[in-house]
């Protein structure tokens, strides 16, 4: 199992308009298109959000993201996603035990 894991900050007066757009918009989009799961964390009373987007493995992942993110309808997906975050990072973790 691997993980991307992105971590970022949202304003406070703009969460509850992303996180609509995330119900709505890239989760069902991803879990359609190769991603088994799509979630988004938010820390207890804070700003911080962190998105875990599940894949089978590493080669799944290497595969699955580059062309899906050539799509001009997820293209579009991730700027809007984007236009929302402040300070986004990704990192994939391979699950280990």
């Amino acid at each position: 199992m691997l993980e991307v894991i992105f971590t970022f900050e949202v304003e406070k007066e703009r969460q509850e308009e992303f996180l609509n757009f995330v119900k709505t918009g890239t989760k069902p989009w991803w879990e359609s298109h190769g991603c088994l799961g799509y979630n988004v964390w938010q820390a207890a009373g804070e700003n911080a959000f962190m998105k875990r987007m599940e894949f089978p493995d590493m080669a799944t992942m290497e595969k699955v993201m580059p062309t899906n993110e050539q799509d001009p309808e997820c293209r579009a997906l991730i700027e809007k996603f984007e236009s929302y975050t402040i300070n986004i990072s990704r990192k994939p973790y391979i699950k280990m035990t």
